[in-house]
């Protein structure tokens, strides 16, 4: 009976086992099916994804075919626009102009649609590529839309076209706002698009690249060397405006509708150099006879020419004006243009000195023949030989000195140096007949003039400084005092244009361009607005501009000086006369400031990286000066 027993469970046992094995291979099959399934279903997705990479990669091709094709219809209607332009603007061909615009507008409606087909695609393309698990796809999308700023250089050539297409479009300075901008308030806001398109039409006509250049130039801020890419970032109508004048330069239209003054002025220059200077510009042309930009200012620069802005326009007009192109300017025209100019200049000074009429200043400049009369009529300093020169009159020597000390002190007033400034790092003391003076080395005096841009004395020009100047016999050291007041004495200003001119910010000190540093600084570490700094001491006065009247905000200068002072920004003298002079409403009315010049000058510190360069520097020169004082014991 028990091995009947065990016989049956063992067989149950079995039984048990065999039901296991079935369940479980039945788990098998089905898993299996479901992993075939799985398998038809990606084969299918990767089918799909490869059919739509397809027609992606399909439909990228017909769009840059498609915009091949459209680039190049453009290019044809815009040459036909220009031929168009050159021949007789009849009634026949101003309808096909019409029709050649209107097929034009239609091409550019068809460019916009494909510019919206790849911003689709893209979009496309961006949607299939996933970002990084560590970064949310916003973030990343900014990273790939950064690109670099453009910088001063970059717009260097383009600014120099406008100035240019300007110039012959008869537009000035004072009319870039109605001529170019249309009247534009200056608080309505324009996108770089926007300005872009206006630098492209007349009158600034540039390139569509060299205009969303300059666009984003004086739109995009300047803090970081990278900005987000986006054409529809915009700016204040007003800070643009600033920003383009100091960008193509305060120039005139003298060297178009007043080329007499500016030819001779320019002949007087390089009328001797007038051979070489043709040699350098034929060494500097390719084989086609074609001179760059900067081929050009190299050779004005190492030829010390010291041109004018007019004269520098005056040359660069004459050779752009026929393919105005600032890569290929031909110059072998202006040569013998400038030799046709010198030639007819020498006949008009044959014909005077035959008639016997006294030469003008300028003329004396010109080269000219001497005859038999002319040797005989006494000459100035500056005509006579070396020789000549050891044997001056005591009034003679008087007049070199002060031609020497004219051509310093025009300089100085052009650039608003503090000469005592400039010259004080070379200063030593030292007794002279009993007495502590300051003086400084003529060799450091001749230097200093240099740096500042003053041409070069003559060794006799040299000598005679050294006489008048020199402290005593045994000292050659000039007297610091008695320079400023030679200065002082003998200067009277020169251009009687100046005191008209208004100043602008290349005018500016070091110690005003810190002042205005510290004041934007202030303003932006703060967060305050310039009208709540001021608040309390700003009024308006009715001023008289053009024959009308009109209300200005006003800050007296006492009350300017005061707050800053109450803010931490103080100077060694109360009032600082040259900021003063910038910020003034005019220079009759040197103690009123103009709000709004002040506003233009912060917003300039605020987009002009290298302006807040510049003024950091002049900053720790003087923090360096004052630790220098105070190592010496001298106080601050």
């Amino acid at each position: 009976g028990g091995s009947d027993k065990s016989h049956q469970e063992a067989k149950e046992d079995k039984k048990g086992k065999n039901k296991s094995s079935e369940k479980h291979n039945k788990v098998v099959e089905e898993l299996k099916a479901e992993n075939k399934e799985l398998n038809k279903r990606l084969q299918k997705a990767l089918k799909d994804a490869e059919s739509k990479k397809s027609e992606a990669e399909e439909k990228k091709s017909s769009i840059e075919a498609a915009n091949k094709k459209l680039v190049k219809e453009v290019k044809e209607l815009k040459d036909q626009i220009e031929s168009m332009r050159k021949a007789d603007n009849s009634k026949a061909q101003a309808e096909e102009l019409q029709r050649v615009k209107d097929k034009l507008a239609k091409q550019e409606d068809h460019e916009r649609k494909i510019r919206a087909l790849e911003k689709e695609l893209a979009e496309y393309k961006r949607e299939r590529k996933s970002p990084p698990k560590d970064q949310p796809k916003e973030d990343q999308k900014k990273v790939e839309r950064l690109v670099d700023i453009i910088d001063k250089e970059e717009v260097k050539l383009p600014s120099v076209q406008l100035r240019l297409n300007f110039i012959l479009a008869d537009v000035t300075p004072e009319d870039l706002r109605r001529s170019v901008f249309s009247g534009s308030a200056g608080d309505k806001k324009v996108s770089v698009k926007e300005l872009a398109s206006v630098l492209k039409s007349e009158p600034a006509l540039l390139e569509q690249e060299d205009a969303t250049k300059v666009a984003r130039y004086l739109i995009e801020p300047k803090n970081n060397k990278q900005v987000p890419q986006n054409e529809m970032l915009d700016k204040r109508m007003s800070a643009i405006e600033e920003g383009l004048i100091s960008l193509i330069g305060n120039y005139t239209l003298n060297c178009k509708n007043n080329p007499e003054a500016v030819q001779e002025s320019l002949l007087g220059k390089i009328n001797e150099k007038l051979e070489p200077f043709a040699d350098r510009l034929q060494n500097a042309a390719d084989s086609n006879g074609n001179l760059s930009l900067s081929g050009l200012e190299k050779i004005f620069a190492d030829m010390n020419f010291n041109l004018t802005q007019d004269e520098h326009d005056y040359i660069l007009l004459t050779m752009y004006r026929e393919n105005k192109n600032l890569h290929e300017m031909q110059y072998e025209a202006f040569v013998q243009h400038l030799g046709e100019l010198l030639s007819k200049l020498l006949e008009n000074a044959d014909e005077e000195g035959e008639s016997g009429d006294a030469p003008s200043a300028e003329k004396e400049k010109s080269p000219s023949k001497e005859s038999p009369s002319d040797s005989k009529k006494e000459k100035s300093p500056e005509q006579k030989s070396d020789e000549e020169m050891e044997n001056l009159s005591e009034n003679e020597i008087l007049s070199l000195v002060q031609s020497c000390f004219t051509k310093i002190a025009e300089k100085v007033a052009e650039k608003q140096i503090d000469l005592e400034k400039l010259l004080k790092d070379k200063v030593y003391r030292k007794r002279v007949s009993g007495e502590e003076v300051e003086l400084i080395a003529p060799e450091d005096f001749m230097k200093a003039m240099k740096k500042i841009g003053v041409e070069e004395f003559k060794p006799i020009e040299k000598a005679y400084l050294q006489k008048m100047l020199a402290a005593s016999d045994k000292e050659n050291g000039f007297r610091i005092k008695d320079i400023i007041q030679i200065l002082k004495d003998n200067w009277t200003g020169g251009n009687e244009n100046n005191e008209e001119r208004e100043m602008e910010i290349g005018d500016l000190d070091k110690v005003s361009l810190v002042l205005l540093l510290a004041l934007s600084e202030y303003l932006s570490n703060t967060n305050t607005s310039l009208q709540k700094l001021f608040e309390n001491v700003m009024y308006k006065q009715p001023v008289q501009i053009d024959d009308e009247e009109l209300e200005i905000d006003i800050i007296n200068s006492h009350d300017f000086f005061e707050i800053m002072n109450n803010i931490g920004i103080e100077t060694e003298e109360s009032q600082h006369e040259n900021l003063k002079l910038f910020l003034c409403i005019d220079p009759g009315y040197v103690d009123k400031f103009s709000v709004q010049k002040l506003s233009m000058v912060l917003d300039e510190f605020k987009t002009n990286e290298e302006l807040r360069e510049h003024a950091r520097e002049y900053y720790q020169e003087f923090i360096e000066e004052d630790d220098q004082m105070d190592n010496e014991g001298e106080g601050v």
